[in-house]
């Protein structure tokens, strides 16, 4: 009996230093295949995918992996495979006001634009000082023809340094 209490107690040590080393394994391996993917994007989003696919199958939980891999769909024309996963990185991150913008994007595409200027709202709300946010604003606004929105949004893009947004709001003058 000695023997076998002995086999199982190095059993369960040995599985706690498993349990314990694996996650931090595991986010190391997840963040390397991020950044393999990255170097794919944009131009082979394909690729970028697939190491952002085993990436999450290592860590459901890294929200870099889903916002790229977001990206790469968004890339690929996918909007509604992009849509989820800014929402998936989203619920891992809310702060990440990026995600919340990618997320519009992703809607704008699906023709959903009353709820792509909501997530840029929120996007704007966690960045106010982002002037490219303001700037996609105002391309939403101006799609559906809201033009003391977008001369807004614009003024503010401008404000903020966004060149795009200087540009388009000599318009609104």
């Amino acid at each position: 009996m000695n023997d076998s209490s002995g086999i199982f107690r190095t059993a369960a040590l040995a599985a706690i230093l498993v349990l314990s080393t694996t996650p931090m394994q595991a986010n190391t391996q997840s963040r390397q295949l991020v950044d393999r993917a990255n170097n794919y994007y944009p131009e082979d989003c394909e690729m970028g995918i697939r190491l952002l696919t085993e990436a999450m199958q290592i860590d459901s939980a890294n929200a870099s992996a889903y916002f790229l891999r977001g990206s790469c769909y968004l890339v690929l024309a996918k909007p509604q495979h992009a849509y989820k996963d800014f929402t998936s990185a989203i619920d891992l991150n809310p702060s990440d006001s990026y995600a919340w913008s990618q997320r519009g994007n992703a809607l704008r595409d699906l023709g959903k634009y009353s709820l792509a200027i909501v997530d840029y709202s929120q996007a704007i709300r966690l960045n106010p000082q982002s002037g490219t946010l303001y700037t996609g604003r105002a391309l939403l606004y101006q799609t559906i023809g809201n033009k003391v929105y977008v001369c807004n949004d614009l003024m503010r893009g401008a404000d903020r340094g966004d060149e795009q947004a200087k540009q388009m709001s000599a318009k609104c003058l």
